[in-house]
């Protein structure tokens, strides 16, 4: 397949017919003038250069023809002969000359057919006049379709356009253009890349452009790929929640995700370039570069601990860093993961104080067991003798000892508030009303320096023990007016909000459900609590109140905590040490609408069999003594299974049992299952000082007819007996 022009072959191959007969012509001439042997040396240079440019074999035998005949007419036969040689050597040459370029020709054309990119030569009116086989199977058309026609005649407006315009910008500019563009061929979009080169002749005149295309779809679609694995490496990098950073050899930083530059309040253009001593302390920076280089000279993955200050926060993190190779296995970089621990030092701090908290209320619970029987004993026999004494003097004394021994009941009662889990008696409470009167009762020992301001809003009520929530609110308020030693303010506000998400408070009581809680807040403006004490600000007996004229029991907080978990709610603090501190008490809204308030009673006498189930003498000595004093006949039983099988055998003469909650073996809640097993109506008065386990309500509907707190009084017990034989 040749390509053919117009062609100035067909020029030469006419010049050189021309040029034989005008050779004869001036041969004749030239021979008057000159001698034969330069009129021969003349016709064979005239004739080698015409024949020379010939493409045509056939004009080439004529042209020839035309001077060896001339030449055996006018010369001699010796020239004849020797110009028959040249031209068979000229002849002989000139075949081998053709066979070779057109071999070059074969293998060009083959070439440029085998190839898999297109190829087209165009002319300088954009028409194809060249084509290979690989354009007309790209775009599935026929030579025909293609050769003579534009751009416009073949393909859609939209890309025949751009196909143009390139065109123009190759004639336009003499150089080579590369696109980019998309082709769609039979519905199927294929990303195409083409390189078009001016066509220029020997005059330096452009007579075409040649265009290469080459179908880079494939490749395309690797590269996008590969841009969105980046895209998504990026995304990691910048949205996980660790802090990441990519350092050079010299500790420089090259990246940094978001995470990473929240928690130094820069952006990453901000922080690349800078090194650990523009971001850390010398001593931390120092310690970070020891881990960069050991990583970089080792090779290896390195795991630290730190604990940092970062804009005013304490930070507790692990730090692991590792190398980043190249592809000829040096290491070029260090990448660097932060694992902030504070969420979990925190969770730890609050598990530990939970777990400590809850240490102290066992150790408190059990302290009051025993104290309460001690007390309970004191108070029995007291109450007896006061009851048959006659001499005023004595009676002064045991009154002395009834007055100390209550005393000292309100104080371990006071500890049982604080690690029981269940209020005595819920009503139903307004908080603004508590408020109000706890307030106008200490109105007057308030210093006047001293103001008080108070916002209450309108909120519903509560559930809530009347006297334990007046101790909550006595306790805080008295707290603030002591913290101001001269002039200051206490702000006192209520308000109702909703809390779904309990995360941001220290003590949470088991089974709280979100919902609306009233918030009463108590804030002073006074001395505030040290840093160093306000995590033990709820612990039995600890105070701050340590000056000569402010000192504490250290177990008003500790009691205030007790009573609002009881009471399922939420305690906050916030405090500032010399600026003032913050109480904020959280209680569910109500579902009650009554209040419910008990008479006190008299001492009333009665007659029947009590079965008392108890593992401690003293009480025994106690209520044998009570029991026969007001009338009954006592049974006793040191351990549950002694009481379940006494009562087994005398369950119809027994009108009541007093059972203690704590006992060896089985306790009083497994001891009263096995009696109700035995009869199911029972009678059953539950006495323990151990009030941290006992769910009162609870035990009430489950069958127990009452209940009765170690120390107890004999006016208590008598009342508690009647209701229940009476009834």
């Amino acid at each position: 397949m040749n390509i053919k022009f117009i062609d100035k072959e067909t020029i030469y191959a006419i010049s050189s017919i021309l040029g034989s007969l005008a050779l004869v012509v001036i041969s004749k001439v030239f021979g008057l003038l000159v001698n034969n042997t330069i009129l021969f040396i003349s016709i064979i240079l005239l004739k080698s250069f015409f024949i020379s440019r010939a493409n045509s074999k056939l004009i080439s035998f004529i042209c020839s023809s035309i001077f060896t005949i001339y030449l055996l007419i006018e010369f001699d036969i010796q020239y004849s002969i020797i110009i028959i040689l040249l031209y068979a050597f000229t002849y002989y040459t000139r075949t081998a000359d053709e066979l070779n370029s057109k071999y070059l020709d074969e293998m060009q054309y083959t070439i440029w057919d085998l190839t898999e990119d297109v190829l087209f030569i165009k002319d300088l009116n954009l028409r194809y006049i060249q084509i290979n086989k690989a354009m007309e199977r790209f775009f599935k058309l026929n030579r025909n379709d293609i050769i003579g026609k534009t751009d416009s005649e073949i393909f859609d407006k939209k890309i025949a356009k751009v196909y143009n315009e390139t065109d123009l910008e190759v004639f336009n500019t003499r150089t080579k253009v590369s696109i980019f563009e998309e082709t769609e061929v039979s519905g199927v979009v294929n990303q195409m890349m083409t390189i078009k080169q001016p066509l220029i002749d020997h005059e330096n005149n452009i007579y075409g452009v040649f265009g290469i295309s080459r179908n880079i779809t494939e490749i395309y679609e690797i590269k996008k790929q590969l841009e969105e694995n980046n895209e998504l490496l990026e995304n990691i990098l910048h949205y996980v929640p660790n802090p990441i950073f990519i350092k050079d050899l010299n500790s420089f930083y090259v990246r940094a995700n978001k995470a990473f530059c929240d928690i130094h309040e820069l952006s990453e253009k901000e922080i690349i370039g800078k090194s650990d001593y523009d971001l850390f302390p010398k001593v931390i920076a120092d310690k970070f570069n020891t881990f960069d280089k050991e990583v970089s000279d080792t090779g290896k993955v390195m795991i630290n601990r730190t604990t940092t200050k970062i804009k005013g926060k304490v930070i507790h993190a692990i730090d692991t860093k590792a190398p980043v190779y190249d592809k000829n296995g040096e290491v070029t970089h260090i990448i660097g993961i932060v694992q902030d621990l504070s969420l979990y030092k925190n969770l730890e701090s609050k598990i530990l104080e939970n777990q400590k908290m809850s240490s102290i209320k066992n150790l408190a619970s059990t302290i009051a067991h025993d104290l309460n029987n001690i007390l309970s004993s004191s108070l029995g026999y007291a109450s007896l003798m006061r009851s048959i004494e006659e001499n005023e003097e004595k009676i002064s004394y045991i009154d002395n000892i009834l007055n100390a021994s209550k005393q000292a009941s309100d104080l371990i009662n006071r500890l049982m508030i604080f690690t029981k889990q269940y209020p005595d008696k819920l009503v139903s409470l307004n908080l603004n009303d508590i408020v109000t009167n706890i307030y106008n009762l200490i109105k007057p020992s308030i210093n006047n320096k001293i103001t008080v301001i108070t916002d209450l809003q309108e909120i519903p009520n509560i559930d809530g023990d009347l006297s334990k929530i007046n101790q909550v609110i006595m306790n805080l308020l008295v707290n603030a007016v002591e913290a101001i030693y001269s002039d200051g303010r206490i702000y006192i506000n209520s308000s109702v909000i909703e809390i779904h998400d309990f995360s941001r408070f220290k003590y949470i009581p088991n089974d709280l459900k979100p919902g609306k809680f009233v918030v009463i807040s108590i804030r002073d403006t006074g001395i505030g609590i040290p840093e160093s004490t306000i995590n033990r600000i709820f612990e039995p007996f600890f105070t701050t109140k340590n000056e000569e004229n402010r000192k504490g029991t250290g177990l008003g907080l500790s009691i205030v905590y007790g009573i609002v978990l009881n009471h399922y709610g939420l305690i906050s603090l916030e405090s500032v040490e010399g600026e003032g501190t913050l109480f904020e008490v959280f209680f569910p809204v109500g579902s009650l609408t009554t209040s419910n308030n008990h008479d006190r009673y008299s001492l009333i006498y009665g007659k029947g069999n009590i079965l008392c189930i108890d593992d401690e003498q003293i009480i025994h000595d106690l209520l044998m003594t009570t029991l026969t004093k007001l009338g009954y006949t006592k049974l006793t039983a040191y351990s549950g299974e002694d009481g379940v099988e006494i009562y087994s055998v005398n369950f119809k003469e027994i009108d009541c049992v007093i059972l203690d909650f704590s006992m060896p073996g089985i306790n009083g809640i497994e001891t009263f299952k096995k009696l109700k097993e035995i009869n199911p109506d029972v009678k059953v008065i539950l006495s323990t000082g151990y009030g941290a386990k006992v769910d009162i309500d609870k035990l009430l509907k489950e069958g127990i007819a009452n209940f009765l707190p170690k120390p107890y009084t004999v006016k208590d017990l008598s009342y508690k007996l009647d209701l229940l034989i009476s009834s």
